[in-house]
């Protein structure tokens, strides 16, 4: 079972955490962050919806495998006969 996030819309989150699907996004306001927490913690089968997405991301978007196909990708050395 995975767990959602709760995050701030900086840097290059926004584009791992897809908003109300695997998690929340927030602005870098603490309460709001706290108001989140709380909706979540009263919210259990959409926070375990989110949850369960987030691993599913995680695990389609983040293996070592894909990881270094991308770094292979931006450094050119993706290509047949390399």
């Amino acid at each position: 079972m995975g767990k959602p996030i709760i995050a701030t819309r900086v840097g290059g989150i926004p584009e791992a955490i897809e908003d109300g699907q695997s998690g929340i996004l927030v602005g870098p306001s603490s309460v709001e962050i706290a108001e989140k927490i709380i909706y979540l913690l009263k919210n259990e089968r959409e926070a375990d919806m989110m949850g369960g997405n987030a691993r599913k991301i995680a695990i389609d978007r983040f293996t070592w495998e894909r990881s270094a196909s991308k770094l292979l990708e931006i450094y050119g050395l993706n290509s047949p006969g390399l």
